[in-house]
């Protein structure tokens, strides 16, 4: 019996020595200096796991990518691994508070905007290699050995393209991946490298691809409407949406891109044109994005001179061109009105046919949103400077009743002085 417990307590052991080296050994630390310690002593990079307790790609890498054999022995063979848990909780352990500062300076010095982040950094603490979210086991490893080998890692691309030595980087990823990492001076110059000696040169319909699509919506201020992938993606409107993986994608862009010129041209120019703009703009392009280009640059220049009545006028005729306030509106299109009248109307105009106009509009979204208190809130607001007081306070009572059933503390402090202001005929809007 003593033999047989002799042998099971030797098994045991083995045992589990086994289960643990089937996972990343990940360190832990309260400080980077005992990661670059050992990543000097045994040569080796730093791998960081940066990620979150309510991040869902996070758990599912941990479960179903660091747990592969081909990953754990591959990052426990060539970098020291650690673990940086990126937010607080009440439960969190001793080991996880202890790392709470190190997380901060990690999040802070390599500039952490995604969760999970993966880094990768020499025993000097400087960064190789990055990138973030959930990957398969094949590109996880892939970023591994680009990090390993560094020749074509984040640093160095980030060198080479400061030394103009770009032939060997994919400007096109790099240029995205530098925006989404925060890098925006780098990233501009990335993007307007691709634009120059890619797009430019390249016919529009070799370019068209879903990764493309990624960087006009990131790069979108490089281009013009003078440029030929714009033109040919305003001739093929349906074949661009088709090829971007995006509906409706090619008149979005192209409608910026033209609004954008226009803007461009008319902002600084005393007295434009907007006539003969408009007629330019028709032949050019068509009625319709005319249009529309000429009424979004009023809004802008008159804006810009703070000649706020023509700026909320041309903004309610480009609410009322894009919008058909009679019928049932989106989330979207109310929340663009109430700030518009709150935010602009409200504080900016005295103008009663605009007061008018703008009650109009808040007379349907309250109908549409009964106990939206920001939205009564509004519409009393906009009755009270009319000079509809009685009504004014009614609708601002009803706002302050909702927010007393919701228990809305801070709701209820300002409705109170709302409706203490109206009662004292003291402006609400300053």
């Amino acid at each position: 019996m003593k033999k047989i417990l002799f042998l099971t307590l030797i098994v045991i052991p083995t045992v589990t020595i086994s289960a643990q080296e089937k996972k990343i050994n990940f360190l832990t630390i309260k400080n980077l200096e005992e990661a670059t310690s050992k990543a000097k002593s045994e040569g080796k990079l730093i791998f960081i796991d940066v990620y979150a307790t309510w991040c869902s790609p996070c758990k599912k890498m941990e479960k179903e990518v660091f747990t592969s054999e081909s990953v754990y022995t591959y990052i426990n063979r060539n970098f020291i691994p650690i673990r940086i848990q990126i937010d607080k909780n009440p439960n969190d352990t001793k080991e996880i508070i202890n790392q709470y500062n190190l997380s901060k300076e990690i999040s802070t010095k390599y500039k952490i905007k995604s969760i999970p982040t993966y880094l990768f950094i020499d025993s000097n603490q400087e960064l190789i290699h990055k990138d973030d979210g959930f990957m398969t086991i094949d590109s996880l490893l892939d970023v591994c050995k680009i990090a390993k080998e560094n020749t074509n890692s984040y640093s160095a691309n980030m060198n080479n393209l400061r030394k103009g030595k770009t032939q060997n980087i994919d400007l096109l990823k790099f240029a995205i991946d530098l925006s989404r990492f925060g890098e925006d001076s780098l990233a501009g110059i990335a993007a307007q490298l691709y634009k120059s000696n890619v797009i430019d040169k390249t016919s529009p319909d070799e370019l068209l691809t879903p990764k493309l699509n990624i960087f006009m919506q990131k790069f979108g201020k490089l281009f013009t409407a003078t440029d030929s992938i714009v033109k040919w993606m305003y001739s093929h409107k349906t074949e661009t949406d088709k090829r971007l993986e995006s509906p409706g994608y090619a008149t979005i862009f192209t409608d910026y891109v033209i609004k954008k010129d226009i803007l461009h041209e008319t902002i600084n120019t005393p007295s434009p044109s907007w006539e003969l703009l408009e007629k330019e703009l028709s032949k050019k392009w068509d009625k319709k994005i005319a249009k529309s280009a000429i009424l979004d640059a009023k809004i802008k220049w008159y804006t810009n001179r703070n000649d706020w009545n023509n700026a909320i006028k041309y903004q309610m005729d480009q609410i009322e061109q894009n919008t058909d306030t009679q019928k049932k509106l989106n989330l979207g299109e109310i929340f663009m009105i109430n700030n518009f009248v709150y935010d602009i109307v409200l504080k900016k105009s005295n103008d009663t046919g605009i007061l008018k106009k703008a009650i109009s509009y808040m007379q349907v979204i309250t109908i549409q949103n009964p106990n939206n208190t920001a939205i009564i809130d509004t519409y009393a607001n906009v009755l009270y400077k009319i000079g509809k007081r009685n009504e004014a306070i009614e609708m601002e009572q009803k706002a302050l009743n909702i927010a007393e059933n919701k228990n809305s503390i801070e709701d209820k402090k300002e409705f109170e002085e709302t409706i203490r202001k109206m009662k004292m005929n003291i402006p609400t809007w300053d």
